[in-house]
């Protein structure tokens, strides 16, 4: 009778630990990420590029900030599209500042050149709460003379941080000129105490020189 017991217990035991050999078998894996985003930032050598306008740079007097602009026919019959629009402000100085980061340029470099571009254009014209329509008549009529409308020079800067472009022109033409009463009421209507705004937009290209 004990012989039985024995035949029939030991297979069970191993039917046992066969099954829980087989549950070890079980691997259980997870997989996880972090992103990081960046933007790179690059250190100018100019901190700032100042841009004033004076009548006499050297001397920071009379500063332009406004001007009155006079249309006329020029005399009688004038037809020449060189005369009659005129201003207070015929040419005036660019005065450029600028502020070097942590003295970048003085520590590298003994002296550097300098060339300046400036850019002159009229960008806007209002009058009250007029529409857009002032600034296409407005450009129908007069513009600045191609003259008036760029600037260039040469500069080589030591130790100071400014320079000038002197007696920039601000002078004017017309496009055409009104050919009947008619046209001229009109242009008279439209532009009569309206305001313009000139952008003098000034670009570097800095050089260095070892």
């Amino acid at each position: 009778m004990h012989k039985k017991f024995f035949t029939f217990a030991v297979p069970l035991l191993g039917a046992a630990v066969l099954v829980g050999a087989g549950f070890s078998a079980w691997v259980f894996q997870g997989e996880g990420s972090a992103k990081i985003t960046g933007t790179i930032s690059v250190t100018p050598a100019i901190d700032t590029l100042n841009v004033q306008l004076y009548k006499d740079a050297s001397t920071k007097a009379d500063e332009v900030s406004a001007v009155t602009l006079t249309l006329d026919q020029g005399g009688v019959m004038n037809n020449d599209v060189t005369k009659g629009a005129t201003t207070d402000v015929s040419s005036y100085d660019i005065l450029v500042t600028f502020t070097e980061t942590d003295g970048a340029l003085a520590a590298l470099f003994d002296d550097f050149q300098l060339t300046l571009d400036a850019e002159i254009s009229v960008t806007a014209a209002t009058k009250g709460d007029a529409s857009s329509d002032i600034l296409t008549t407005f450009i129908n009529y007069v513009d600045l003379t191609d003259d008036s409308k760029t600037a260039t020079g040469n500069f080589t800067v030591y130790d100071e941080n400014s320079f000038v472009i002197e007696d920039v022109d601000l002078l004017w033409t017309y496009a055409q000129k009104p050919t009947s009463y008619g046209e001229y009421n009109a242009m008279n209507t439209a532009l009569s105490g309206a305001n313009f705004t000139i952008t003098v937009r000034v670009t570097a290209d800095w050089t260095p020189r070892i």
